[in-house]
């Protein structure tokens, strides 16, 4: 039974991408969109923990005060998981191309 639905499904989307190419394209660019999106969010956030914890260390070994240190990560965390999520997103998915560059 899953069997013929897979197969149902892929007769279905071929019959679509056949009938109408330009809706196909639009779908599958927003596709990649969205999982560029989701892979900068997800790797962002992995590495801004990373550096959390990293600066938590130092601040601790030089005596800073926490309050400080997490006052700085909460006014830049957004920055962090930018930066680092388009460097690690590049990395796991290549070079963005020309549908996937709206942001």
């Amino acid at each position: 039974m899953f069997i013929k639905l897979i197969a149902i499904f892929l007769i279905a989307s071929t019959s679509w991408t056949y009938l109408f190419p330009e809706q196909a394209l639009a779908t599958i660019a927003q596709l990649k969109r969205q999982i560029r999106l989701w892979t900068i969010h997800r790797a962002g956030m992995e590495a801004a923990k990373e550096v959390a914890k990293n600066l938590r260390r130092y601040a601790f070994e030089n005596g800073i005060e926490c309050d400080l240190v997490e006052e700085v990560l909460a006014e830049h965390q957004d920055m962090i998981v930018e930066r680092l999520g388009k460097k690690a997103a590049d990395e796991i998915l290549g070079e963005p191309d020309t549908t996937e560059r709206y942001f």
